[in-house]
């Protein structure tokens, strides 16, 4: 029913006589979201999107660590660990299949009520597992609000995305970087505002809420006419096929975010909210790889469908490495700043003496740099369609992960976290990048 009003909403002929009155689409339209723009303009879009977006939590840290206390810090921290998994699922492994589905096998209409399904799903899992950390009595009830409320911010995130989606699919991605850095700039500035006006933490995050569901309403309202469809209706069954067709995607996806925050559920079961808190300081420099690789490839993946389905599997290759040495330079970089003053700085920023961790940064940065490396070859997995390695690489990462958790936090403390993170994301890098090489060899042959 949401997809059908969504739809509605984005198509309906009522709102013309507003459009001319603003001139919206005949002045903001043309002139700001289609213009023609560069490469290098829509990488710069896209940084301030997806930055905004991977370091909202530690913007927002930066506040709640002055206006309320570490333990708060420290539940915020776990809540947008477990927010960023409500995302995945509720994304559905659907953006860059999306993205890279140039014949337009299925129709944008069909793609938002897949959406709608998943957001639900996602909504449900949240309502599931904070009934079950209630009933234990793990949680306080400030936790829980906490929980609710970031998960629910990052459902609208997902849903929004389902339109960036639409945009990159059709080569407006500067339409789609552009909408995405509005939303996420203004969305952590309102959290940053509230929390320095100290608003009951158990409040702060609903406010946010509303603010954002508000916001991509109005910026689906702007960047509607770019959203051209068939006039195809929503089909039940093919809504069920998409689901059922990028249901690798999301298992894989889902147990990635999971693995990349094994730390945090770690220290959430088995040490405190203080240790979440300082955990959540020193990753951020860890989480600057991942985002930077995302920069680099993010506008090119349509592109990157293009050599694979042409048979230019030399240009792809070039592509490839590339990429792998952006990520492998980003990471020497992070290493040296952080040694030098990075830590410094993020201990004053975060109020606490983050300078006696330097090794335990420095293994999590290693696993940080594998992980990157893992994602950006999921996306290439996505585009050959071998989306069901994905989930067996994940599955495999997290199998390690939950068989040794316990006894490497016990027996070695946050050390031991940091080691299994390294471990956890080699063992999926190898998985990846041993079935990305056998793929290309089967595709080179083909085009022979």
């Amino acid at each position: 029913m949401l997809a059908w009003i969504l739809d509605f909403f984005i198509h309906i002929e009522t709102y013309k006589s507003i459009e001319k009155l603003f001139d919206i689409d005949g002045v903001f339209m043309k002139n700001w979201f289609t213009k023609k723009t560069t490469r290098f303009s829509e990488f710069l879009w896209n940084i301030l999107g997806s930055g905004f977006f991977a370091v909202q939590a530690a913007l927002i840290l930066t506040v709640i660590s002055r206006k309320y206390d570490i333990e708060t810090a420290g539940m915020v921290t776990f809540a947008y660990a477990f927010a960023v998994l409500i995302y995945a699922v509720s994304r559905w492994g659907m953006r860059n299949y999306q993205a890279s589905d140039l014949d337009e096998k299925f129709s944008f209409r069909n793609y938002l009520g897949a959406r709608v399904i998943s957001c639900l799903i996602a909504i449900l899992i949240t309502f599931v597992f904070l009934a079950i950390q209630f009933a234990s009595g793990n949680y306080a009830i400030d936790k829980l609000h906490i929980i609710l409320g970031i998960a629910i911010l990052k459902v609208i995130d997902a849903f929004e995305d389902v339109i960036l989606g639409r945009l990159q699919q059709k080569d407006i991605f500067i339409a789609a970087a552009k909408m995405m850095a509005i939303h996420q700039i203004a969305v952590t500035a309102m959290i940053m505002l509230l929390a320095w006006f100290a608003i009951p933490i158990q409040f702060l995050f609903y406010f946010a809420d509303a603010f954002a569901v508000l916001l991509m309403l109005g910026l689906i309202w702007l960047t509607r006419p770019l959203l051209s469809d068939t006039h195809e209706a929503i089909s039940r069954r093919t809504v069920f096929t998409l689901l059922k067709e990028c249901m690798p995607l999301n298992i894989g996806i889902a147990l990635s975010v999971y693995v990349s925050n094994i730390p945090k559920y770690a220290i959430d079961m088995y040490m405190s909210e203080e240790v979440q808190a300082i955990l959540g300081y020193i990753m951020l420099p860890v989480f600057v790889v991942t985002l930077v690789s995302q920069f680099l490839y993010q506008p090119f993946i349509r592109e990157l469908a293009y050599f694979w389905e042409s048979g230019q599997l030399r240009r792809l290759y070039k592509k490839m490495l590339t990429q792998i040495a952006w990520i492998l330079g980003c990471t020497v970089l992070v290493l040296v700043g952080c040694w030098v003053i990075g830590l410094q700085i993020l201990s004053w920023m975060y109020h606490v003496n983050l300078l006696d961790y330097k090794m335990i940064f420095t293994i999590f940065l290693g696993g940080g740099a594998l992980y990157a490396l893992a994602f950006y070859l999921n996306v290439l997995l996505t585009i050959t369609r071998c989306q069901h390695s994905i989930a067996i690489g994940y599955l495999l990462a997290t199998a390690v992960a939950l068989l040794s958790q316990k006894t490497m936090a016990d027996r070695f403390g946050v050390s031991g976290i940091a080691w299994l993170y390294l471990v956890v994301n080699a063992v999926m890098f190898l998985v990846f990048i041993v079935t990305l090489l056998w793929t290309f060899r089967k595709r080179s042959k083909q085009v022979q």
